[in-house]
């Protein structure tokens, strides 16, 4: 139920590389953490390893990498009771994360398989035991974080277990590095596709497959399962199968639905408006050039979008900005910063309707107690429960509009406060070893806590204010 975003280097507002996506879930109480794993799943677990096999949290067995690299993850608080044949309170649903290599994975968006596809090339594993169980949302993250090198890594890592071992679900997910961001579609159990986003251009995901119209010989920026083409022709899949202008999409999901493509729509209407585009078409453009270069808040602003103000105000299924969302994340990948430095993670916890994206640099070691604690029960020492549970009471108070408008003002002082540190960090002007980091770290601990005792002091300001207030004017 997610939205992404991603934005190439030649259409983003200062060459840098941008994964958005909402992780919307289906109630409002969804706690998340945020983590940093120094150890991978394995060691953490080293009964997780039995004979040089790995067995992740959902079942999947495979070997153990012959490497390891610390990761960042945001995994939910109650992960294990979520996972269908969840493994013990396991690594699971860990959704995004940067690795210290600097690559990053955003994962995933749920999607379906139409019929056809499925009883050619049935999802591996039974989901009622988790017998034989194969790549899902639940472990993607924690599959390829602690071993991939780079995208085009982490790439030839899931082309292998799509071969190996194959998929329990359909899914679309974001492989990314300072030098490239790949989107890959999972359409059946052995079949996927991925291509390379474009310098000068932008791609919207809902929960559809979306990857059409692309060449099979391209293998540049297009990459696929082994015998895709063949496999589509003899199931049928395409009433015609053309390699050099190929419809996955078509082939492997459900075309235009209104749940799907009306946020599609939306996201390419607020980013390119000189491209008008009838609502509710089957299918839209892969990849779109913005109307103008696309910074951070540019996909901060899509994530929290609605249809209001447009042709699909009071008839849209659903909008992109959304109040059962877990949290939502826009990383910034940046090669012309310094190692360590590379990426930038702004992340919302809960909805981002109304609570703030924060600035998380990599080189930040040591996350804040807030964001490592809470549960899906309301508490006063979680992060996740600061910004959620301003929300609830600013619902209830009628007041969502006005602390809206503070963290709108308060967002925009921190990107322009982000550029102005970029400048200073990509610069020579910071002397000594590891000064750059630790600048960086400092100030990602400073808007960290600031934006949480902003939010507490309004909380507890509004319930004051509430207090205060007689139900009954009489008395």
């Amino acid at each position: 139920m997610c939205t992404s975003i991603a934005v190439g280097r030649d259409a983003s507002s200062d060459g840098s590389l941008l994964v958005g996506r909402n992780e919307d879930c289906k109630n409002a109480s969804w706690n998340k953490a945020m983590i940093r794993r120094a150890q991978p799943e394995w060691r953490a677990f080293p009964n997780s390893m039995v004979n040089g096999i790995w067995t992740l949290g959902n079942g999947m067995r495979v070997p153990v990498p012959a490497t390891s690299y610390a990761y960042t993850g945001m995994p939910d608080a109650s992960a294990a009771g979520e996972a269908i044949a969840a493994i013990g309170n396991r690594f699971l649903f860990e959704e995004r994360g940067v690795n210290s290599c600097d690559f990053a994975i955003s994962a995933t968006n749920s999607m379906t398989a139409n019929l056809a596809a499925q009883a050619a090339d049935p999802f591996v594993g039974d989901a009622a035991s988790g017998e034989g169980a194969g790549l899902a949302e639940s472990i993607l993250p924690t599959l390829l974080l602690p071993q991939a090198r780079s995208a085009s890594h982490a790439l030839d890592l899931l082309s292998g277990y799509m071969e190996t071992v194959g998929a329990s679900e359909s899914n679309g997910l974001f492989l990314a590095d300072p030098s490239a961001t790949w989107y890959v579609e999972i359409g059946s159990g052995h079949h996927w596709i991925a291509v390379r986003l474009p310098a000068g251009a932008y791609i919207a995901v809902a929960n559809a497959l979306r990857v059409h119209g692309v060449d099979l010989d391209d293998t540049a920026n297009v990459r696929h399962s082994a015998g895709l083409l063949q496999f589509v022709r003899e199931h049928r899949l395409l009433a015609e199968a053309d390699p050099h202008c190929f419809d996955f999409a078509a082939a492997f999901g459900d075309l235009g639905q209104p749940y799907d493509v009306d946020r599609v729509w939306l996201a390419q209407l607020l980013l390119t408006p000189s491209h008008a585009q009838p609502v509710r078409q089957l299918q839209y453009p892969l990849f779109l050039a913005p109307d103008h270069p696309i910074g951070p808040g540019d996909v901060m602003g899509v994530l929290r979008a609605g249809y209001e103000g447009t042709a699909l105000e009071g008839i849209g299924q659903r909008p992109i900005g959304w109040s059962k969302t877990a949290e939502s994340h826009v990383i910034v990948l940046d090669g012309a910063m310094p190692d360590g430095l590379r990426t930038l993670i702004w992340q919302c916890v809960g909805t981002p309707l109304c609570a703030p994206y924060l600035p998380f640099f990599s080189a930040l070691e040591h996350i804040p107690e807030a964001y490592a604690r809470g549960d899906d029960h309301y508490g006063t020492d979680s992060a996740y429960w600061a910004y959620r549970g301003l929300y609830t009471l600013a619902q209830t108070a009628g007041r969502s509009a006005e602390v809206a408008a503070m963290w709108w003002a308060y967002q925009a002082r921190l990107i322009a406060q982000q550029r102005a540190l970029r400048s200073l960090l990509a610069g020579d002007d910071v002397a000594g070893p590891g000064a750059h980091a630790a600048i960086a770290r400092a100030y990602s601990a400073g808007t960290i806590a600031e934006g949480l005792a902003r939010a507490r002091a309004t909380r507890n300001r509004l319930m004051t204010e509430l207090t205060d207030v007689s139900p009954n004017p009489s008395t």
